[in-house]
């Protein structure tokens, strides 16, 4: 395409290709320029912008190929980012001038789509600019992340982001001729598209494009307009979403004899924007619908009696679809309305197909058919029995409330069929209609196409009531189906755990996505919470070689311990669990001397700071603190545990009988102002410390305020069928079940205040977040942060605070749910994190976590990342009323 000098740096990464002059260095901050692309156009730009910058020794980088140019252009692309093809870093403002206008000439034949975050160098063009970082190293935040910042000229930080229109900060001239822009305000200003409608509300915006609820002048009714941005979604055959749309509409039209999906209102251009209007539906999506009941505990909802006209309608609605001959290709939950008369209609038929024809692969995890996940990216639509796997994996939704995931034909040696019955088996004493809709579900659900039920064998299924119990379940395969040891599932985690590190790169092991911006020796996604997991099991005498893991993991912290630019208190997103993790490591392997290092590094964190909560402040840090005290005697820390709960009583809010700990409003965290109720950034896990400081060190205004946490709890405590939730914040808004915020995590810490205070009403409302993270097990992710690991855990806690072997059921329970979703790689079992179907080795979101709820509920020990040595030596209800 372009010739660049031998002495030129060539660097492919896993989606840009950078290529940088010698010697090159690079500037703080400027403006940079962005070229975009379609598949078609992309070489052509590269050749003809690349040879400019190239000539001009301009440094730049580009997406390598043309997957990563269709991710920059689909609908998942972040829409501040989507399209970026090529980026430039102009070195000055006379070379930034120079450069735009050559690209800009040799590209105005091209094609691409407009950058939201850019300005246009002019109307058409596919080169745009806007201010950014160049080479500026990104500045470490309080919240313990990574980012790319810019610096005003007063020498203050602003964040550098990425927003979905042109936002550079106002101290940032515009070095060209503004007079020849566009943008949205030299549009026309009508508030009508088409002439005829008048948008009240966007519904959904995307890097696709925008769907919005509108006025129709003309029937004086509400419609769904849907708009896609041109040349998103480009293919290399030439189409883009807007070919999609057009598709859609001429399907609407085929459909509407038959009342299933909505009405085909009118398909207009305008401004080269192509607009769609179709009937609006009333009602909620068959997902929407579910989560709703489900969440709010209504015992018609999964019932056999909800499910059943469910699924008979589900039945007929791919039957009356399949009678024009299409197949569906993205039947699910999410694309099917419940009405309020509880009929079903069919929306969003941009993916429908004749049989054979060439189309884009398009799938919904956990709801398409073999045939559809291991298609080609382009090839033969599959027939309509597509729809039938669909079908079943809807009615499954149905009744359970949770998505069908299973791993890929890859990571599934068992094969579809037992992995699905595995499922069906695990689940069906939780849920009534999966139990007598199982036959069907998983005939429809059969890997092999030819054995799939059809629609008129499952609509005589479930017309019968002889049916639903006399019909056979798919023949067991003998031998296949037993699930696999807990112990297995372990070794396997803690073999991957070993093999995976990689001591000459910045991560010990690879994180998540969110995880890379973080600090690279945290708990929650670095090497501290990894390593913890691996001392611990090591200590059990599990696993192969973990002595030499511990060790190389230790090493490598122990010379990163200075290696940040600030350090920061929290025990998950800071050093404090660094200094446990690196000492816990050290006793185990009998190293005096770096346990000492790791004692002397926990006594230069902060002891006052903005945050007061568990993760990133000082109920962390002071965890911390009290655990390394307990485990060396050290009084020093004991000192430190002091300091950090005096601050944090120091800037307690008391109001109407209840304590809280926001985050200071003048703090530069994104939670600045925040008031939490759950464990990670709120009056949980402050509570949580203060209890085990008061407990610790007879300080009795520190149990005072644990007791004020408790209460502050009971009051926000909402209590239901299902069990007890609780908000996230002051402002009502129900908080998940997890340990980050939630039951899971207010379960944690209010156990535990029954155990020291003895008040009954601690315990019971405990039982009822128990109950809570048990109703949800089958909905809810894999994680320890805000999954069922660390649900698991708190279900620990309560065996081991009551002895009610209840709890302790329940915990095996969350680990019967994580056997269905192992995924087998490299020959090993694993289970994934935040994505089920993802291996990350993170503790607090990935398989280090996981595995420590396992290695708990197999061989025992306490609470991670707990101080409770002082709780347990406690008599029960030892700080009650007079003791």
């Amino acid at each position: 395409m372009f010739d660049a000098p031998d002495n030129w740096e060539l660097d492919e990464q896993d989606f840009w290709f950078r290529i940088t002059p010698p010697n090159h260095d690079f500037i703080a901050q400027g403006w940079k320029i962005h070229v975009s692309a379609t598949p078609l156009s992309a070489a052509l730009t590269l050749a003809r912008a690349g040879s400019i910058l190239v000539r001009s020794k301009v440094a730049f980088k580009f997406a390598k190929n043309i997957d990563a140019i269709e991710s920059l252009l689909s609908r998942g692309a972040a829409r501040g980012s989507s399209g970026k093809f090529i980026t430039a870093y102009p070195r000055n403002d006379s070379e930034f001038r120079e450069i735009i206008a050559r690209v800009d000439e040799v590209t105005q034949d091209l094609r691409g789509p407009r950058i939201l975050s850019d300005r246009a160098v002019r109307d058409g063009s596919v080169v745009h600019y806007r201010y950014g970082v160049f080479g500026a190293e990104p500045v470490f935040t309080v919240d313990g992340t990574y980012e790319s910042m810019l610096t005003a000229p007063d020498g203050s930080f602003v964040n550098d982001a990425r927003n979905p229109w042109f936002s550079p900060p106002a101290w940032a001239a515009i070095p060209i001729d503004e007079c020849v822009q566009t943008d949205a305000s030299k549009q026309s200003k009508s508030p009508w598209i088409g002439q005829r409608f008048s948008v009240r509300a966007a519904i959904r915006h995307s890097g696709r494009g925008s769907v919005y609820r509108a006025y129709d002048e003309q029937s004086s009714t509400d419609v769904i307009i849907k708009q896609p941005r041109h040349h998103m979604e480009a293919r290399l055959n030439g189409t883009d979403a807007r070919d999609v749309l057009r598709r859609e509409a001429g399907y609407l039209e085929t459909f509407a004899p038959l009342r299933i999906s909505p009405r085909r209102i009118a398909l207009f251009e305008q401004q080269e924007d192509v607009f769609l209007a179709e009937e609006l539906i009333p009602g909620k999506t068959l997902r929407a619908t579910v989560e709703e009941g489900v969440e709010s505990s209504k015992r018609e909802y999964l019932t056999t009696e909800w499910v059943l006209p469910i699924a008979r309608r589900l039945a007929e609605l791919v039957s009356s679809a399949h009678t024009t001959g299409l197949v569906l290709r993205d039947f699910t939950p999410g694309n099917i309305i419940v009405t309020p008369d509880r009929s079903l209609r069919l929306i969003d038929l941009e993916h429908v197909a004749m049989p054979g024809s060439l189309v884009y692969r398009c799938y919904t995890l956990g709801y398409a058919a073999p045939e559809q996940t291991e298609a080609p990216p382009f090839g033969h639509a599959p027939d309509q029995r597509a729809d039938l796997y669909s079908l079943g994996a809807t009615i499954f939704y149905a009744a359970t409330g949770a998505d069908p995931l299973v791993p890929s034909q890859s990571h599934m040696p068992d094969g579809l069929d037992v992995v699905l019955r595995q499922l069906v088996d695990a689940m069906q004493s939780d849920h009534e209609a999966l139990a007598r809709l199982s036959p069907a579900i998983l005939g429809l659900m059969r890997e092999d196409p030819e054995e799939r039920w059809s629609v008129e064998r499952l609509l005589g299924f479930l017309r019968s009531p002889a049916g639903l119990s006399d019909e056979q379940l798919p023949a067991q395969q003998p031998g296949r189906l037993s699930p696999p040891a807990l112990d297995c599932l372990i070794d396997d985690g803690l073999a991957y755990l070993s093999s995976s590190m990689t001591p000459d790169k910045r991560w010990l092991w690879k994180p998540s996505q969110f995880g890379s911006t973080t600090d690279p020796v945290n708990v929650q996604h670095g090497a501290a919470g990894v390593l913890e997991v691996l001392t611990r099991a090591a200590s059990h005498g599990l696993g192969d070689g973990l002595d030499a893991a511990v060790q190389t993991g230790a090493r490598w912290i122990a010379e990163r311990l200075d290696r940040v630019p600030r350090f920061l208190p929290g025990l998950y997103f800071g050093r404090s669990g660094t200094a446990w993790s690196l000492h816990s490591a050290a006793l185990h392997l009998g190293d005096q001397a770096l346990a000492k290092r790791a004692l002397e590094f926990a006594q230069t964190l902060p002891v006052k700071w903005d945050s007061r909560d568990m993760t990133h402040g000082l109920a962390g840090a002071g965890t911390a603190m009290l655990h390394l005290w307990e485990a060396s005697g050290d009084p020093r820390l004991r000192d430190r545990a002091v300091a950090c709960a005096e601050s944090i009583l120091a800037s307690s809010v008391r109001r109407s009988g209840q304590i809280f700990w926001p985050v200071s409003a003048c703090s530069e965290s994104s939670m600045a102002g925040l008031t939490h109720f759950g464990f990670a950034h709120g009056v949980a896990g402050t509570g949580s410390f203060l209890l085990a400081a008061g407990v610790a060190t007879g300080q009795a205004p520190y149990l005072e305020a644990a007791v004020a946490a408790g209460e502050t709890l009971h009051r926000a405590a909402e209590i239901g069928a299902g069990g007890a939730v609780w908000p996230t914040d002051e402002s009502g808004e129900i908080a998940f079940q997890h340990w980050c915020s939630g039951a899971s995590g207010v379960g944690t810490f209010l156990i535990r205040l029954w155990r020291a205070t003895g008040d009954q009403i601690y315990a019971e409302l405990a039982a009822d977040a128990a109950a809570t993270v048990r109703h949800r097990i089958w909905r809810a992710g894999n994680s320890v942060c805000h999954g069922i690991s660390g649900d698991g855990e708190f279900l620990l806690d309560m065996h081991h605070f009551t002895g009610e072997t209840l709890f302790r059921s329940w915990a095996e329970d969350v680990a019967d749910v994580l056997k269905t979703r192992r995924i087998h790689q490299g020959g090993r079992m694993l289970i994934g994190g935040e994505r089920a179907t993802e291996v990350s080795a993170d503790y607090n979101t990935g398989l280090s976590g996981v595995l420590g709820f396992l290695i708990r509920l197999q061989h025992g020990g306490k609470r991670w990342w707990m101080a409770d040595s002082c709780l347990e030596s406690l008599p029960f209800g030892g700080i009650g009323e007079g003791k």
